[in-house]
């Protein structure tokens, strides 16, 4: 009888049988981990440099506000018809004040040069010769050594400006206290010049000329006119609103 014999299988490795393929017991690879922990520091960085953006741009800022332009609400009644000509406080003007006006000063502006330094009929702002906190604006009318006929409630009918000083006068005789209640005013005190009107709308651009009457009451030294520059030390305070009255 012939008879067959089934043979045995012989056992196999299993190379996969290893039940933790992966010799890191942290599931996850030091590059990855490496990448994972420095990721998020460029962020940090990108979001910081804004504010470092932010705070380089301040002395700019104050630079320019208190050395080259400004601005100012003008409050009160003293510049009519040429500022805030309606009284309404919800229309009052904003103006552009240019105080590097005193910056040509101190290097060195003269009266030769005419467009250096403030000139006779500018529009200024100045510090209040009883509040120096306060800015005023009114209108330059004398400069040293012009010979002004005055209006009430000055003591004295005409007055030569002494040097070191100038005249100014609001445009609103009636709403206005200026070189006719305090005389002379030092020139140490300006600030800046108006130069435009920016709000409201219907009112931007430059100060319009005035119709006061002012020249015929004003005699200017030989060669010292219209237009005429002159020299004053540089203001360095600095404020928003600008007030009608001293």
């Amino acid at each position: 009888m012939s008879s067959a014999s089934r043979a045995r299988p012989t056992p196999r490795s299993n190379s996969n049988s290893n039940p933790n393929p992966n010799p890191n017991p942290t599931g996850s690879s030091s590059s990855s981990s490496s990448s994972s922990s420095s990721g998020p520091r460029p962020r940090l960085r990108s979001r910081s440099r804004p504010w470092l953006n932010a705070l380089a741009w301040l002395p700019v800022i104050f630079f320019v506000e208190h050395h080259v332009v400004s601005f100012a609400t003008v409050s009160g009644r003293s510049m009519q018809p040429t500022l805030n000509p309606d009284s309404s406080r919800l229309r009052q003007d904003i103006v552009l004040l240019n105080r590097y006006k005193n910056m040509e000063l101190t290097q060195g502006a003269t009266r030769t040069d005419p467009k250096a330094g403030y000139q006779i009929g500018d529009v200024v702002a100045l510090r209040s010769p009883t509040n120096p906190s306060r800015l005023l604006i009114k209108r330059l009318i004398g400069l040293p050594g012009s010979l002004v006929r005055t209006l009430p409630p000055y003591p004295e009918r005409t007055i030569r400006i002494p040097m070191g000083h100038c005249w100014v006068e609001g445009d609103e005789k009636n709403h206005s206290k200026d070189s006719n209640t305090y005389g002379p005013i030092p020139l140490g005190l300006l600030d800046s010049r108006i130069e435009y009107i920016l709000w409201p709308p219907s009112r931007i651009g430059a100060i319009p000329n005035s119709n006061s009457g002012w020249e015929k009451r004003v005699v200017h030294p030989p060669g010292m006119t219209m237009g005429t520059s002159m020299t004053t030390p540089p203001s360095k305070a600095s404020t928003r609103v600008v007030g009608g009255g001293f």
